[in-house]
């Protein structure tokens, strides 16, 4: 049966004032009780490094923990219920958006329709905020000619190679 989802990205502003931002997680929910799941990344330190070095790790790690000890992972059997707990549902979604909007921000709900929300949870993650993977062929082909090198790069969207580029 299809349904309707609605998820949320979750976005890490190292620099509010400057609005810098790249994504940590998503949050798929259904209606109230239905469905709901969560994903973070585990490459938040490496991102940081580069993008606000003077953001504590920490500080990111205990906001992931708070949330997925406080935030329900419903499957399609029976919910979880705790007294801490948050119930699953858009409207909390839009809670958050109101909630937090300095350091961790979330996106307005959006609703896509699904026959199998665990798969669709998996590929919105991958989508916006899983590492881009490249492909094991080689990117960049280096030739000699007259004792200079060169480097020729590929399009790996090119069905078959041109014909200017060496095997």
């Amino acid at each position: 049966m299809t349904e309707a989802l609605y998820y949320s990205v979750v976005k890490l502003v190292p620099h509010p004032v400057r609005e810098e931002n790249f994504n940590i997680g998503v949050v798929v929910v259904s209606r109230p009780g239905a469905y709901a799941n969560y994903r973070f990344t585990t490459a938040v330190r490496s991102k940081l490094r580069v993008l606000g070095p003077d953001v504590h790790h920490a500080t990111v790690q205990r906001f992931i923990e708070d949330f997925q000890a406080r935030f329900p992972k419903v499957g399609t059997i029976e919910p979880l219920s705790a007294p801490d707990r948050i119930t699953a549902s858009v409207e909390t979604l839009e809670e958050f958006v109101r909630y937090y909007s300095t350091q961790v921000r979330f996106t307005p709900p959006r609703p896509v329709m699904s026959h199998y929300p665990d798969e669709t949870s998996k590929k919105l993650f991958e989508e916006f905020v899983a590492p881009i993977r490249l492909s094991r062929e080689r990117l960049l082909t280096v030739s000699r000619l007259g004792g200079g090198s060169y480097a020729r790069y590929m399009d790996l969207r090119c069905p078959r190679r041109p014909s200017w580029i060496a095997r």
